[in-house]
């Protein structure tokens, strides 16, 4: 029942509504002023508090966008274990959950429910996506097999389950450690620096025997005076 509905004015006389009217409707002048007054200041308040907490705003920003990657890479890996080895749960942390779903093109429908493809009606007409849904979903349910009308050809439609991994936060804090260190991280040892030792003996200069003299005896055709 709206407002409007809810007030009793059956005792209020032509003129009393009408002059009602009219004082009412200066005060709808002052009530929208103070309305447009107040939200301005509440936009101005809220662009002060976004100022003065930026750093905070900017961080939950943050927080809040890495975590939305963190969920999406681990339902994928969930989802893909799955794929692999048909598992619908891992440990308590994690879960797929199989969703029923119609598959089909709407125009192969449309096209088998009159049995030839009729060029105008193919441009006009379009399957009712949810009635056609609960219908097929619901012999799914009931445990009934895809429903065909005798007279027409097999309905170019399929049921699948269509899989959705799901985190449960209560199961998380009982996954095990597998933590490893990332390859990123390296190790680097204590490297001793390492000099070729050379051993050097001092000579004494002085000490070492005289060459002997070199004497060179020569042909007399080969004196040049």
């Amino acid at each position: 029942m709206s407002e409007q509905s809810e007030l009793n004015l059956s005792d209020l006389s032509v003129e009393q509504l009408q002059a009602d009217l009219n004082v009412g409707g200066h005060a709808l002048i002052g009530l929208r002023e103070a309305k447009e007054i107040t939200a301005e200041a509440d936009r101005k308040a809220y662009a002060a508090y976004k100022e003065a907490n930026k750093d905070v705003i900017e961080a939950a920003s943050k927080a809040k966008a890495s975590l939305e990657t963190a969920e999406t890479r681990q339902r994928a890996l969930m989802l893909e274990l799955y794929r692999r080895t048909g598992d619908t749960k891992h440990l308590k942390a994690y879960e797929i959950r199989l969703t029923p779903t119609a598959q089909y093109e709407p125009s192969d429908i449309v096209t088998w429910m009159l049995r030839a493809p009729m060029l105008m009606a193919l441009r006009f007409l379009t399957v009712n996506a949810k009635a056609f849904d609960e219908w097929l979903l619901g012999a799914k349910k009931s445990g009934g097999a895809i429903p065909v009308i005798p007279f027409c050809d097999p309905l170019p439609a399929l049921v699948i389950d269509k899989p959705a991994a799901a985190i449960l936060s209560a199961g998380l804090k009982d996954l095990p450690s597998t933590m490893k260190e990332p390859d990123a991280v390296i190790h680097v040892a204590t490297v001793e620096e390492v000099r070729e030792a050379i051993a050097v003996t001092v000579v004494d200069l002085d000490a070492l025997p005289a060459p002997e003299p070199v004497t060179t005896q020569m042909e007399p055709d080969a004196i040049p005076f």
